[in-house]
C-alpha cells in the first residue's frame, strides 16, 4: 500500500552537515532578541531567536529562525535546517525541521514564527527550562553543486563509445586478469575497469594482498547472481533489476561504488511502501545511507499511524532494538513542515 501522502523528494548530491546545541541560561530574562553564530566549511549563519515573537500579535510564542550571512563565492546556497527543544532528561521535546532544501541569498531568512508557545515552554514536563536554561538543538544541511561526475552519481563515468567497448569486453570474457570465485562459481573481470570505478578495488589491487599475488579474489558474503549483477553495472552502465537493489545496496556501500549505491537508493525509496518502510529503514542505517535514511524517517513519521501496525515494525522492534529506539524518538518529536 502506498503512502496516501506521497514521499519527501530524495536528494542525494553531496553535503556537508552542522550540527550545533546553543544553550541560554536566564531564560526568563531575555531581551526580544538572542543570536548564535555558526560556521561550516564555506559560509556563516545565524540562528536567531525571539523569546517573546518576532510580531506582537505572536508574543504568546518564541520564534527561530535561520539566517545566511555569507559564502565563500557569494552564491545562493540550498540547505534544510532543523531545531529541536531539549528537556530536562536530554531527550528532544519539541522538533520542527524543513526536510526540503531551501533557497537562501545572502540576508535572508527562514524558519518558524511560532515554534514553541511560552505557557508549553513552562509548563512542560520533564522540563524544558531546568535552572532557567533553555537548550536548543540544531542541524544545517548544506546542499553541494556537483563539482565533477564523481560527485555527482546521476552522471557516467564514461561516454557512450567507452560503454559499449566495455559491455563487450565484459560479454565475450577475453583479456581478463582477475577472477572472483564466489562458492564453486568464477566470474572473471579486467582490474582497470574496477580500479577505475571503485577505490575499494583499486586498492585491493595496489596492496600486497593474497589478491594481487593469485588474480583471483574469494567471495564469501555476497551471492553470485548478486556480484554479477554488480559487476554488469560497472561494465554497462545499465539500471540494475528493482527486484535486486535492495541486495545491491551492500556491495555497492562495500566496494564504495558511488554511482550505484546512489542508483539503489532511488529505486528502493520510489518504490518503498508502508509495509517495507521499517526493512529500508534498517537497510540504510547498515549501508550508511544517511539522507536516505533520514527521509524514511519523515516518510514514517508522515504515515505513523499505519506503519507501527506492520511486521515490518514489530521485527524491526524485535531485532534492531537500538535502531528502532532511535526511530521511536525520531517519529514521536519530528514534525514534518
Amino acid at each position: 500500500m502506498e503512502s496516501p501522502l506521497g514521499k519527501p523528494q530524495l536528494w542525494l548530491n553531496p553535503v556537508e552537515r552542522v550540527r550545533f546545541m546553543w544553550t541560554l541560561p536566564e531564560f526568563s530574562n531575555l531581551g526580544n532578541l538572542e543570536s548564535l553564530q555558526v560556521e561550516n566549511s564555506f559560509a556563516k549563519w545565524t540562528v536567531t531567536m525571539y523569546p517573546k515573537g518576532v510580531e506582537e500579535e505572536d508574543n504568546r510564542y518564541i520564534s527561530l529562525y535561520l539566517c545566511l550571512d555569507s559564502s565563500s563565492n557569494e552564491t545562493k546556497l540550498k540547505a534544510e535546517f532543523e531545531f529541536r527543544l531539549i528537556n530536562a532528561d536530554k531527550k528532544t521535546e519539541r522538533a520542527m525541521k524543513f526536510h526540503r532544501p531551501k533557497t537562501f541569498a545572502m540576508g535572508q531568512r527562514r524558519g518558524f514564527m511560532r515554534f514553541y508557545t511560552r505557557f508549553e515552554l513552562y509548563n512542560s514536563s520533564p522540563e524544558l527550562l531546568p535552572n532557567d536554561v533553555l537548550t536548543i538543538a540544531g542541524q544545517i544541511i548544506i546542499h553541494l553543486e556537483p563539482e565533477s561526475n564523481i560527485l555527482n552519481p546521476a552522471k557516467p563515468l564514461v561516454d557512450s563509445k567507452m560503454v559499449q567497448y566495455f559491455t563487450y569486453l565484459f560479454e565475450i570474457q577475453k583479456f581478463t586478469d582477475i577472477t572472483f570465485l564466489i562458492g564453486d562459481r568464477e566470474l572473471k573481470a579486467h582490474r582497470p575497469i574496477l580500479a577505475f570505478q571503485s577505490k575499494v578495488f583499486g586498492a585491493m589491487f595496489e596492496s600486497d594482498m593474497l589478491e594481487k599475488n593469485t588474480n583471483l579474489v574469494l567471495i564469501n558474503d555476497i551471492e553470485y547472481d548478486v556480484f554479477k549483477a554488480m559487476l554488469n553495472f560497472l561494465y554497462t552502465n545499465e539500471a540494475p533489476n528493482s527486484d535486486m537493489v535492495k541486495e545491491l545496496l551492500m556491495p555497492a556501500d562495500k566496494y564504495d561504488l558511488i554511482r550505484l549505491k546512489y542508483k539503489c537508493q532511488v529505486d528502493i525509496y520510489e518504490n518503498m511502501t508502508i509495509e517495507d518502510s521499517a526493512e529500508v529503514l534498517f537497510l540504510a542505517d547498515l549501508h550508511n545511507c544517511h539522507i536516505l535514511k533520514d527521509r524514511v524517517l519523515d516518510f514514517i513519521a508522515i504515515n505513523a499511524y499505519t506503519v507501527v501496525t506492520t511486521e515490518g515494525w514489530r521485527s524491526l522492534e524485535t531485532a534492531q532494538p537500538r535502531l528502532f529506539a532511535e526511530a521511536y524518538e525520531e517519529i514521536s518529536t519530528r514534525i514534518v513542515v
